[in-house]
């Protein structure tokens, strides 16, 4: 039961549009237990000639629960046979790139971007963007989670920043939340209440925010002149 082999209709692992000029887009999804249904690949054809290329890989992670479920249908020929234990899965994007082609249908240039998550709450962590001709920028994603006193607060961005491949950083922001005046406090209600962007050098521009009862923005204010990091 469950995941017996042929026993699950998945959707078509091939799905063929044309439109009315002749333009046939070719979507292809995978079929497996954890990634059933996303899309793998992406392919434009216009005149008999490739325009488009677009793929997808992913990466996934499973564990077994220790729940135990039977069958209890009195006419099933499995009847009191246990079902394969179920799983909790994990499937989460890890690259993609996508590839342009000339009006002959030679290959111009590609792009990818690949990604990187915590393993702990699943959070985005790290994208890092390359192609042909273009440079390569990295992405990254910091977090202050806090799970104390009943709370879930994990997924709330902290501090991003770009780097190019010297390790130059290109662009910093800092989230400020619920008052706090630093970006690694921890969040107590998750509430965005201040932004501080880098300028130039250690110099960082501000902007605040004040919210109702109701969670409604009221005011926000732009800082003039510049303060620093903390």
């Amino acid at each position: 039961p469950y995941n017996r082999p042929f026993s699950e209709f998945r959707g078509h692992r091939q799905v063929t549009v044309t439109d009315p000029y002749g333009k046939v887009t070719i979507t292809t999804f995978n079929q497996d237990d954890c990634l059933s249904g996303r899309v793998s690949q992406t392919v434009v054809n216009n005149g008999g000639l490739t325009a488009q290329d677009s793929t997808s890989t992913y990466e996934c992670t499973e564990w077994n629960t220790s729940l135990v479920l039977y069958d209890k249908d009195p006419t099933s020929p499995q009847y009191g046979d246990p079902y394969d234990l179920l799983k909790y899965r994990w499937a989460r994007s890890a690259s993609e790139t996508s590839a342009l082609y000339n009006a002959i249908g030679q290959a111009a240039g590609s792009t990818t971007t690949a990604y990187t998550y915590n393993a702990i709450y699943g959070n985005l962590t790290q994208t890092t963007q390359s192609g042909t001709g273009i440079p390569t920028l990295t992405t990254y994603i910091n977090y202050s989670p806090n799970v104390s006193g009943g709370r879930w607060l994990v997924g709330l961005p902290s501090r991003v920043y770009v780097k190019n491949e010297a390790g130059t950083t290109l662009a910093l922001s800092m989230n400020l939340y619920d008052n706090h005046g630093t970006y690694g406090a921890l969040p107590t209600n998750g509430r965005l209440t201040g932004t501080r962007t880098l300028v130039n050098g250690t110099q960082y521009s501000q902007t605040s925010l004040n919210y109702d009862d109701f969670g409604n923005v009221t005011s926000q204010t732009n800082w003039t002149g510049y303060g620093t990091a903390s």
